[in-house]
């Protein structure tokens, strides 16, 4: 599952975030972007396999995670996608055609 708004920086450790069985990924918010909130993650139950995937010509204030899950042999995208508010409309519509 996603969360969005985990207002985890990179400095954050994640063991206090650890849920059994499951891997914790992540995409915090960057310090030199400042202000708080922000950053997303993404829970996978620990034995399925995925490639992280890193969008071409996306706003770099748009704060995202997509990974492709290789499940049984079918290949699945997954996104979690956090939009600031000063992000305009425009800027998130060029993220979901890198997608």
């Amino acid at each position: 599952f996603g969360v969005t708004e985990t207002w985890l920086h990179p400095d954050t450790p994640s063991d206090h975030y650890i849920m059994p069985g499951y891997s914790l990924l992540r995409s915090d918010r960057q310090t030199e972007r400042g202000g708080s909130g922000g950053g997303v993650a993404l829970y996978l139950k620990e034995g399925i396999k995925y490639e992280r995937h890193f969008l071409q010509h996306v706003d770099p204030g748009i704060e995202y995670l997509c990974v492709v899950l290789k499940l049984k042999g079918t290949r699945l995208g997954l996104c979690v996608v956090y939009r600031p508010t000063y992000i305009r409309h425009t800027q998130l519509d060029a993220l979901f055609h890198a997608l």
